[in-house]
C-alpha cells in the first residue's frame, strides 16, 4: 500500500534573530545569519582577554577613533572588543560581561554572534517607549503624559493596563493592582491629555503620599512594531516572516 499526501503549505527555512535587552530595559534587535555567525576554536574562560573563532570576518571591524568598538554575544555574555585580526583569526582587547551580562566560561564550538550596527535592525523597526516625566514636590497627586496617545492601545472604558508608572526610577504600581507591591499607588484620571492622580491615604498602613519633592514621576507606555506584513484588519497576514517581503523581515533574512 502506497499513500501519497499532497499539501499546499511548506514550512519555510528556519531563520534566527536576537532581542537583546539591557539592565536599563532598553531593547534591540539583531539579525543571525550564516554571514554574521562563528564559533570558537579555543576554549574562553572568564577572564580571558583574547579569543579565537573559526572565521573572524563574520564579526564587525571596530572603529576606535570614533568610540565604536566591536560586539558580539557567546552564549548569553555579551563582548565588546577593540582588535580583529583576520591572519589568525582572533579577537583581541576584549571587555567581558558588559551591558548588564555576565563574564562566564565558554566551550570551543561555542557560537559566537556579531551584534555590530551592520546587523542591528533600523531603529523604525524596534519596539519603543513613549514617555513624560514631571518632578515631584511632595504635595501634587495629579500629573499629566500629553506625549501619550491612549487611543493607540486602549479604550476609554478599560483601566489602561499599559500604562506604566515609575517614581524615582522605581515601578509604581496601580491602586487596584493588589498583588504588586508598591509604595506609591495611582488611577487614571483622564485620558485627554492622559492623567493618573496618586492616593493619598494617611490611614493606610504604609501610608499613602503623593511623590516626594525633587524626584522624577514618569509615565509611559511601551509600542510594540509588527514585521510581518498587516492583514487587512490584523496585525499579520498570515506569510511566515521567513517568506514575508516588508523590509524588517527581508533585513532579518540577510538580504
Amino acid at each position: 500500500m502506497v499513500i501519497t499526501e499532497v499539501t499546499s503549505s511548506v514550512v519555510p527555512d528556519a531563520m534566527a534573530f536576537r532581542i537583546f535587552q539591557d539592565m536599563r530595559g532598553v531593547q534591540a534587535t539583531y539579525r543571525m545569519t550564516t554571514a554574521s555567525t562563528t564559533q570558537l576554536m579555543q576554549s574562553l574562560s572568564a577572564t580571558a582577554n583574547i579569543m579565537y573563532v573559526e572565521d573572524a570576518t563574520a564579526l564587525g571591524q571596530p572603529n576606535l577613533d570614533i568610540g565604536v568598538f566591536g560586539v558580539c554575544t557567546v552564549d548569553g555574555e555579551r563582548i565588546m572588543y577593540r582588535d580583529v585580526n583576520l591572519v589568525d583569526n582572533s579577537v583581541s582587547g576584549l571587555m567581558r560581561g558588559t551591558a548588564g551580562t555576565a563574564a562566564a566560561d565558554h566551550e570551543v564550538g561555542t557560537a559566537v554572534y556579531d551584534l555590530s550596527r551592520g546587523n542591528l535592525l533600523q531603529s523604525s523597526y524596534q519596539d519603543y517607549i513613549v514617555s513624560d516625566t514631571s518632578m515631584g514636590d511632595g504635595s501634587t497627586t495629579v500629573f499629566y503624559a500629553p506625549s501619550i496617545n491612549v487611543d493607540d492601545f486602549v479604550d476609554s472604558s478599560s483601566e489602561a493596563p499599559a500604562i506604566e508608572v515609575y517614581v524615582a526610577g522605581i515601578r509604581q504600581y496601580a491602586y487596584s493592582d493588589t498583588t504588586a507591591t508598591s509604595q506609591y499607588r495611582w488611577f487614571v484620571t483622564d485620558f485627554d491629555p492622559l492623567a493618573v492622580d496618586f492616593v493619598v491615604d494617611d490611614t493606610a498602613y504604609p501610608p499613602l503620599l503623593p511623590p516626594v519633592a525633587n524626584v522624577e514621576v514618569t509615565i509611559l507606555v511601551r509600542h510594540g512594531v509588527t514585521w510581518y506584513q498587516r492583514g487587512a484588519t490584523t496585525p499579520s497576514d498570515g506569510i511566515a516572516l521567513q517568506d514575508t517581503e516588508t523590509i524588517a523581515a527581508r533585513f532579518l533574512r540577510g538580504l
